[in-house]
């Protein structure tokens, strides 16, 4: 007010908004300018949590996403507490191509029952981590795992449309009708939702992939092309330090299930363990194209005017033979 001269934070607060502008608000980005200005706040406060995020998601922005996905964890360790920062970090790493170590960072928030953190994830239906999850596994062309979270998110929804009878006897006690009614035209359609039609759309893809090159075909061409122009004895040599990494992932990813399954001796129940933890028998499905028949028929009710549902449709429909349906 007046003469009162500007406080010290000021100019930071002034050059965040000119990072911001310049690179995510502005057509064509000026990412150079933004990433400048940027790091001249850095310079003058260095432990605001916000400059290193707008900097990340600048860095994304520009193609970076693994610096970005560095930048993010920075600004995790900076406040432990920041739910938000540790789920943007989490988002960042996935899309970065790190989904493991995005994995660890996401079960630091998760509470550990009986099933633990992993489970928690599931039982929360936090769907924008399991779609995140599914095109970070599928890029490493980790299929099963992809198909694992994408099918996580179908589940979800499932579950969302048999909850309704949940209410069916408390809204008709209570008279509620117009909010009761509501409620069951919103579940008659509630699959329309993007996050179903992404997970959907996804998981067809995926399956009519399997369909095409089934998944040992997949595995074994994967294998050529790793050890293509190696000698015999390089070849071996890389086989062996591969089986050795393979056995002590294995291992590691025991350890960690057995860890949250819990000691059943102090106290805590012995969850039921998952049966396919990594996916594989979703992958070596003999019936991918009745499994993304499934999917279609969603997307086909609730999502009719989408022009994706009807491309799906034909690269469904054409590999059953059914040419008219297509």
């Amino acid at each position: 007010e007046g003469d009162q001269a500007p406080g010290p934070a000021t100019l930071m607060w002034a050059l965040l908004l000119q990072a911001r502008h310049l690179g995510l608000g502005v057509s064509p980005p000026r990412f150079d300018d933004a990433l400048a200005a940027i790091d001249e706040a850095i310079a003058h406060t260095p432990t605001v949590v916000d400059l290193y995020v707008t900097k990340a998601d600048t860095l994304a922005a520009a193609g970076d996403d693994a610096e970005a996905a560095r930048l993010c964890d920075d600004a995790r360790v900076m406040d432990l507490a920041d739910r938000y920062i540790n789920s943007k970090c989490v988002m960042m790493m996935m899309r970065a191509g790190q989904p493991e170590l995005a994995e660890e960072r996401a079960t630091l928030f998760a509470k550990d029952p009986e099933g633990g953190p992993h489970n928690n994830l599931f039982d929360m239906q936090c769907m924008w981590y399991e779609l995140e999850a599914a095109a970070s596994w599928e890029a490493k062309c980790d299929v099963g795992r992809a198909l694992k979270k994408l099918l996580a998110v179908e589940k979800h929804f499932d579950d969302i449309h048999e909850d309704q009878f949940d209410f069916h006897s408390y809204c008709i006690r209570k008279m509620t009708l117009r909010a009761y009614v509501k409620m069951l035209r919103m579940e008659d359609e509630v699959r329309k939702f993007e996050p179903f039609r992404k997970a959907a759309a996804a998981a067809i893809k995926l399956l009519v992939g399997l369909h095409d090159v089934p998944i040992a075909t997949q595995q074994a061409a994967a294998e050529e092309a790793k050890y293509a122009g190696m000698s015999k004895e390089e070849k071996k040599r890389a086989k062996n330090k591969a089986r050795r990494e393979e056995q002590k992932r294995k291992k590691a990813e025991e350890e960690r299930r057995a860890k949250e399954r819990g000691d059943e001796a102090g106290g805590k129940g012995r969850a039921a363990e998952d049966p396919d933890p990594d996916g594989a028998k979703l992958a070596a499905t003999e019936t991918p194209l009745e499994d993304a028949l499934r999917l279609l028929k969603h997307l086909e009710k609730d999502s009719a005017r989408l022009p994706l549902t009807h491309a799906l449709a034909h690269d469904v429909q054409t590999r059953r033979g059914e040419a008219l349906l297509a």
